[in-house]
């Protein structure tokens, strides 16, 4: 391929011209692309082209505000999407297509972290552990007149085997993950409710639901598909809040180590509590809540939801973000510890990328900004 046929293909993506088969073709050139490119001899002028054309298209695409009315959209349209993940491609490229001047250090080859696992650790009431995995089908255990078991949807579902009438005393059990894990099903409370965890995030809930109201207990970051029952709300406490179902689905992020606890709702309506202060949140929206300041207010904001959920579907998702959050969100995904050797840089990025490949892959989308990176065991040293 020609300079001036990737530059061509280039503007009809950025436009969203491009074909389904253009569009492979692009992304088929920069995986087969080598450092003796067929730009070799061409490649010192290639950079300002690109970056001129991919920052005015991603201040473009920043810019961008939700259309007026009715159901609120995630802050990027889909063509700033595309931009955005073609920035990471075209940044990633700029490595590739530059042997004239020293290219920048990469991850060695031999060294390299996989991704995290489907994994979770479920812990029933009288201290048994059960290694949840995705191998697993049929009955787990047995708790009263409660079967817990693998069921033909593939989830982790508490089924009552005996009469309602048969009362047994309330237990709790907890789902937990560890960094590098993520519940390889949704876990199914016994009133219907379906729950999945990210890396380093634990639920604890009973396994029956009696009287006025359901509570479950959570950290890290889990989304929950409530079963509404008006008779019977659902809560969730976590970081000294209380977000309460009113017929749902929506994602909490509370790590401890975020300064905010991020509540985001998709679909229905729910109730944050803190101490006085509530607030009702419409699909879209999003509660942020600064966990450190006692009287911090309740925030509401327009939610980018498709950020908010990106880890359920298998993506790490960036929209403006700082280095030491994605530094933090890659570390519980990849079970790693992150060492900045020259301070925490103020840059910001966009993009997109599956969380389901090594985490050099990862590194290659920042590093052309001048963040690298050296793998030391499970220990990530960043430079400036």
């Amino acid at each position: 391929m020609t300079k001036a046929d990737f530059f061509l293909l280039l503007d009809k993506y950025l436009s969203a011209q491009a074909s389904p088969d253009e569009e492979q073709q692009l992304l088929n050139f920069y995986e087969s692309f080598h450092e003796e490119g067929e730009w070799d001899e061409n490649t010192m002028d290639l950079q300002p082209q690109l970056e001129n054309r991919m920052r005015v298209r991603l201040l473009t695409a920043a810019r961008a505000k939700p259309p007026a009315g009715g159901k609120v959209r995630p802050l990027w349209s889909k063509l700033a999407v595309a931009v955005s993940v073609l920035a990471c491609l075209i940044a990633g490229a700029w490595l590739l297509l530059k042997p004239a001047r020293p290219a920048l250090p990469v991850v060695a080859k031999t060294l390299d972290v996989a991704p995290g696992h489907k994994r979770a650790t479920l812990t029933l009431a009288n201290g048994k552990k059960i290694l949840l995995t995705q191998q697993l089908k049929g009955q787990l255990a047995q708790q009263g007149n409660m079967s817990i078991r693998i069921d033909s949807g593939n989830t982790v579902a508490y089924v009552p085997t005996g009469s309602r009438e048969q009362r047994q005393p309330v237990t709790y059990n907890t789902l937990t993950t560890q960094k590098g894990e993520a519940s390889p099903y949704p876990l199914v409370l016994a009133d219907g409710t379906k729950i999945w965890l990210d890396a380093a995030s634990s639920i604890t809930f009973p396994t029956a639901f009696d009287g006025n109201e359901r509570v479950a207990k959570m950290t890290g970051q889990a989304y929950f598909k409530v079963a509404h029952n008006t008779r019977q709300p659902f809560k969730v406490m976590v970081n000294g809040q209380i977000v309460e179902d009113l017929g749902t689905e929506f994602n909490i992020n509370a790590y401890n180590d975020e300064a905010y606890t991020r509540t985001t709702l998709l679909e229905g309506s729910i109730r944050v509590h803190r101490g006085d202060q509530q607030a009702l949140l419409v699909p879209g929206q999003q509660a942020i809540v600064n966990t450190g300041v006692a009287a911090a207010p309740i925030k509401v904001s327009a939610a980018d939801t498709e950020q908010a959920t990106a880890w359920l579907n298998g993506k790490f998702q960036f929209n403006n973000d700082d280095l030491a959050t994605i530094m933090r969100s890659i570390s519980r995904w990849y079970d790693v510890k992150v060492v900045f050797k020259d301070g925490v840089s103020d840059k910001h990025y966009l993009g997109r990328i599956s969380r389901d490949v090594p985490i050099s892959q990862v590194f290659q989308i920042l590093k052309s900004s001048g963040i690298n990176f050296t793998i030391e065991g499970n220990q990530i040293i960043v430079t400036n």
